[in-house]
């Protein structure tokens, strides 16, 4: 909003926020009209504005989970049950160094997907595209009310619909916001948008509203609305802050009016803060963002000067979009000086302006107190990020059609004053080349938007996109190499690990990729030492613990797994993976009963893990406990249907003297085995078929598992 001349001392009991209008409609079918617009508006614009999204967007509906997506959904128990809530872990209790750790609604989010589509796609994309048109409808609503305010001396009466739309489109179709909609994880910056959004529209409608019941109506939806975004990202704490400002500049004018008039919303809102506090306790991320040795305050604060420089150039100029940026660190002022003055320049200007309560200073604030927390804070695994600029991207909007229209709209009436046009005839002119103007800046966007989608269909593009620009992008390296592997392209995806660690050799991640690339093919020996510098590195990461053991036990050192894992268990009581490993090379072992303990534990923190069901049944069978055997058997066929599985539980339904059910078992085993073409396993399980049919109902003698 630009800046423009305001009343002193604005009546916060006396709103304006809708057009001019009689002061009392004529009749009951007037106001039932009138009631009908301001309802159809929204509607509309939440349509046409979905409809953008949907065509922009619609063709990456498919595009599979890519980087953290593995963490926080493929390899997240928490999202696999929906009920309880709560438990270790649960869909509002995701585990410790997770994406979601501290954000439960978002990890809730992603427990409802899995629960209607499981690792389906679409389902999370569907979410994504929806949440984000919404968040556009609000940015409209609350634009266009804002420009309503009296504040502006009725400048914006007849266009702050208008120009509220452009904007929103603008803003929603921006290549800027494609990493933000398309990366699944990334929601934590939509839902965090949608809540923000709510909390100041809610907030300037408990500014803006004079009757009691409605005034208390909003201020429970914007503190409502205010948890709900602490529950989603920490950036959240910044919302009170602005929605102060927001009062201060264009409602009550001072910041005693505003403390007079609105201090139950502040005590409201301020209480949330206790929520993220205790959302953080413990340090969710302590891993990945922090103050710590490996990158100093002073070093990221210098370095993040030119991040924001990157931003306003990606503003302006969405290319090159990368989907991970690495940039070398600028250590000293004089390194750093040609960032610092310009972002210094604007820090001040913005605090100047807020002063003199000036519209451009709430949206210079707006950019710099949503940016803040990662401009502050190191994070030690991204030093920048698109997504960042999702919600900072509005004010930047903005601002620049709202000064377009008042440029135009000075030279409009400079010209109105030579040839007598009216000012009526003058605004419409002008709204319609300032809207006219920004959809076809919003057009250019959408193409290239759509464009950058197609990108996220094919993982090892979106990786590759990045190397051709940053070809010593390590975290770009190791995710090809990933990529690369999965589709069977393991020379290609050796190549860039090779890559990977020429370039970092004592970088955790490229060791622990290595070290993952070779069990996976089998070459145990080769990546125990990757395991071990692992270690080595984080010491007190029961993960690379569990990992180390983990190749420790394909290499038959099951002794010293067993040790590893119960390392890992302390440093870790409910590590689920930890458990399941632990159990198995206990079963290994002979000793069943603490396997069984273990894969318990495991089942307690991950009830639906097909695996540990599985294991559970073939140590009962082991051990002659065949109806408690059948029951795991049966749990893990439904969770998981297996060859293995089926074929032990035709073991345990022989054994208990059920052979009509054994059959039934064999049977589907050997679907699934002629679907995966193993002549061998389908021989096996023919010969234990023929046999079984060659018994009689009632069992003398047991059956053995060895199929």
């Amino acid at each position: 909003m630009a800046a423009a001349k305001q009343h002193n001392t604005p009546n916060p009991s006396a709103p304006r926020d809708q057009p001019a209008a009689p002061a009392e409609p004529r009749s009951a079918v007037a106001k039932a009209s009138k009631d009908w617009r301001a309802l159809a508006a929204p509607v509309l614009v939440l349509v046409v504005l979905g409809a953008a999204i949907a065509i922009v967007y619609g063709p990456g509906v498919t595009a599979e989970f890519i980087h953290d997506d593995g963490a926080s959904i493929t390899n997240n128990h928490s999202i696999v049950r929906l009920w309880p809530p709560i438990g270790s872990p649960g869909p509002l209790n995701p585990a410790k160094d997770l994406p979601t750790s501290g954000r439960p609604l978002v990890n809730l989010s992603l427990a409802v997907n899995y629960h209607f589509g499981q690792y389906n796609p679409v389902g999370y994309h569907l979410y994504n595209y929806v949440v984000h048109a919404l968040s556009a409808t609000l940015l409209w609503a609350l634009v266009r009310r804002v420009l309503w305010r009296e504040y502006f001396q009725g400048a914006f009466q007849r266009s702050a619909g208008w120009l509220a739309f452009a904007i929103a489109l603008v803003w929603a179709l921006h290549p800027l916001q494609t990493q933000s909609v398309e990366y699944i994880t990334q929601r934590t910056e939509l839902m965090l948008a949608f809540f923000y959004l709510s909390t100041i529209y809610a907030s300037l409608r408990y500014f803006t509203t004079t009757e009691i019941v409605s005034r208390q109506g909003w201020l429970v939806v914007a503190t409502l609305c205010c948890f709900a975004g602490m529950a989603c990202k920490e950036v959240m704490a910044t919302a009170p802050v602005m929605v102060l400002l927001l009062d201060r500049t264009f409602v009550a004018g001072s910041w005693r009016r505003a403390a007079k008039h609105s201090w139950p919303l502040y005590v409201a809102l301020a209480s949330s803060w206790l929520l993220l506090i205790a959302l953080n306790v413990g340090g969710p991320r302590a891993a990945s963002a922090g103050f710590q040795d490996e990158l100093p305050a002073h070093v990221w604060w210098l370095t993040q000067c030119k991040v924001l420089a990157i931003y306003a150039k990606l503003v302006v100029w969405p290319s090159p979009l990368l989907m991970h940026y690495e940039l070398p660190r600028l250590e000293t002022f004089g390194a750093a000086w040609p960032w610092v003055l310009p972002v210094a320049a604007a820090m001040i200007t913005t605090l100047v302006l807020l002063y003199r309560n000036r519209a451009t200073g709430f949206l210079g604030a707006w950019v710099f107190l949503i940016l803040s927390p990662t401009l502050v804070v190191p994070v030690v695994t991204e030093v920048a990020a698109e997504r960042r600029m999702y919600l900072a991207l509005a004010a930047v909007v903005t601002f620049v059609i709202v000064a377009a229209y008042r440029l135009v709209e000075s030279i409009a009436r400079r010209s109105a004053t030579k040839t007598n046009t009216q000012p009526e005839t003058t605004s419409r002119l002008t709204t319609t080349i300032v809207v006219s103007a920004a959809l076809a800046v919003a057009a250019v966007c959408g193409v290239a938007s759509a464009r950058r989608v197609k990108v996220y269909l094919d993982n090892v593009a979106l990786w590759q996109s990045v190397l051709d620009v940053q070809p010593e992008n390590i975290v770009a390296q190791v995710s090809i190499a990933e990529a690369l592997n999965h589709r069977g392209r393991s020379a290609e995806a050796m190549e860039h690990m090779q890559r990977a660690l020429a370039l970092a050799p004592d970088s955790y991640i490229t060791q622990h990729q290595m070290g993952t690339m070779l069990l996976a093919r089998g070459q145990t020996t080769e990546a125990l030492p990757y395991f071990e510098t692992v270690v080595r590195l984080k010491p007190r990461s029961a993960s690379a613990l569990n990992n180390l053991a983990f190749a420790l036990h394909a290499a038959g050192q099951t002794q010293q797994a067993v040790k590893l894992y119960e390392e890992a268990l302390q440093l870790d009581p409910d590590y689920v993976e930890a458990h399941s490993n632990l159990g198995t090379a206990l079963a290994m072992q002979g000793k069943f009963d603490e396997a069984l303990v273990q894969y318990a534990l495991a089942l307690r923190g991950q009830p639906d893990r097909a695996g540990a069901h599985r294991s559970i049944g073939l140590i009962l069978i082991n051990t002659g406990r065949m109806a408690d055997a059948i029951e795991h058997l049966e749990t893990a066929a439904r969770l998981e249907p297996n060859i293995d599985t089926y074929a032990q539980l035709a073991v345990a339904y022989a054994n208990s003297q059920r052979v009509d059910k054994a059959l039934r078992a064999i049977d589907q085993a050997l679907v699934l085995a002629r679907a995966t073409e193993q002549p061998e396993l389908m021989q096996k399980l023919q010969s234990l078929r023929a046999k079984l049919q060659s018994m009689e109902p009632q069992l003398n003698q047991p059956i053995t598992n060895q199929y």
